[in-house]
């Protein structure tokens, strides 16, 4: 019957009208936690001091806090950081001493000579020598990426056989979006051997003083060097003639070895001298960046300033420029060379730094 059918059809639209039953939970959030990305079952919430979170009848709401630079220190299951919420969760609070620094992923500028590995030094406690602690590169894109918490670090490269070679400090910024890249620099295993053996190895680089090198310092000895830099070697012995050279690097070639002989003396003394003053240090150059939108200027991994850069002072050589805008989706690096008494300037667009 018509009347029956309308009376029958009116019933379920009553019943989807009904209000579902729900219990409000009062959830409790740190001040610190205004940066964090809130959502409540996907869906985001803005923060405040008491959030009012409605939790329907015999269910449950998801409360995920995603705080960039930050991570649980705990993590668990239907705890931080995706708190399960039922109508039996009371006093709830989410405080800032659940969460720790994260690790921030930097890249690798260079890559690693063949078999060595890149190392942290750790302090160790009741130790004043610190450990070293491996690290994991991830590949990505084509590129290399490692994982350091925020503030400074010490890496080394390790290869077996020689010493480690110690990087330039790293600083770790909390804002990812400002982490410098790494620059790995390209190395060369560099072998020493004489005859006769067991002579004294020393090693300067650019104006420095000359150094032993080596665990001993007498031949034979192995180190890592740094082809972008300048080297001279000295090998000497009582009774000999010393042998000192400038140290060349053959282009694609990761290792050198030297084994010179050395000759007798003929006057029969020692030829092992104290090592000659440093030469003064050159007169430096100049940089200039200049770019289109800006960028941070990073000389070395070392942050410099913005651009503009203006007549920055340098010493002369070879050094790697990066230049990084994250908000444009910018990461541009390149080799400048800085030439005595000379401005080397360097001007790019965005279609250039892409």
């Amino acid at each position: 019957m018509p009347g029956g059918t309308e009376a029958g059809a009116a019933a379920p639209a009553v019943e989807a009208g009904a209000a579902a039953k729900t219990t409000t939970v009062n959830v409790l959030l740190a001040e610190a936690l205004k940066s964090a990305k809130l959502t409540l079952d996907g869906v985001a919430v803005p923060w405040k001091r008491v959030l009012d979170v409605a939790v329907p009848e015999g269910g449950a709401v998801v409360l995920a806090v995603d705080w960039p630079g930050r991570q649980c220190k705990e993590p668990q299951e239907g705890g931080c950081p995706q708190w399960k919420i039922t109508t039996a969760t009371t006093d709830l609070e989410i405080t800032a001493e659940m969460f720790a620094a994260a690790p921030i992923r930097l890249a690798l500028q260079g890559k690693l000579i063949e078999g060595a590995a890149l190392f942290e030094k750790v302090a160790t406690a009741g130790s004043t020598t610190p450990s070293l602690q491996g690290l994991t590169i991830q590949e990505e894109g084509g590129v290399s990426y490692v994982s350091l918490l925020p503030g400074s670090h010490t890496l080394v490269v390790r290869k077996d056989g020689f010493p480690d070679f110690e990087l330039p400090a790293v600083t770790v910024p909390e804002d990812p979006s400002q982490a410098p890249p790494i620059p790995i620099p390209l190395l060369v295993a560099l072998e020493v051997t004489s005859r006769p053996a067991n002579a004294r190895v020393l090693l300067a680089r650019g104006s420095d003083e000359p150094a032993e090198i080596g665990e001993t310092g007498d031949t034979p000895v192995r180190v890592l060097v740094d082809r972008s830099q300048s080297y001279r070697i000295k090998v000497a012995k009582n009774g000999y003639r010393a042998f000192e050279q400038a140290l060349t690097f053959e282009e694609g070639r990761t290792t050198l070895a030297l084994a010179p002989q050395l000759e007798r003396d003929s006057g029969g003394g020692s030829t092992v001298r104290p090592p000659r003053p440093p030469p003064p240090p050159p007169a430096g150059g100049k940089l200039t960046v200049i770019t289109q939108p800006w960028t941070m200027v990073y000389i070395n991994g070392r942050r410099v300033k913005q651009t503009p850069l203006l007549n920055h002072d340098l010493a002369p050589g070879r050094y790697q420029l990066t230049l990084l805008n994250q908000e444009a989706g910018i990461r541009h690096t390149e080799m400048v060379i800085i030439q005595e008494g000379r401005t080397t300037m360097i001007r790019r667009t965005q279609d250039q730094l892409r």
